[in-house]
């Protein structure tokens, strides 16, 4: 019997590292979390990043995305 391949999700690229790190060395991403175009990211460091997603459709049938960082909160 033949296998149906299904692809569900495309991984594509949205925060650059450099918003979540910065010159910190050793922080690492623990969680993300996505409602809407609103994007959650916890770091090893404590801090939650708030980001909000752009999404631009290409003419080769793809998107881009883009974010723009919002607010951060260090809970530790």
């Amino acid at each position: 019997a033949d296998m149906m391949s299904t692809k569900a999700f495309t991984l594509v690229s949205a925060v650059e590292w450099e918003l979540l790190a910065g010159d910190k060395e050793r922080v690492h991403i623990e969680c993300v979390e996505c409602c809407g175009k609103n994007l959650y990211v916890g770091t090893s460091d404590c801090v939650v990043y708030h980001f909000l997603l752009e999404e631009r459709a290409l003419p080769t049938g793809t998107a881009t995305f883009s974010a723009t960082k919002q607010l951060h909160r260090h809970l530790g």
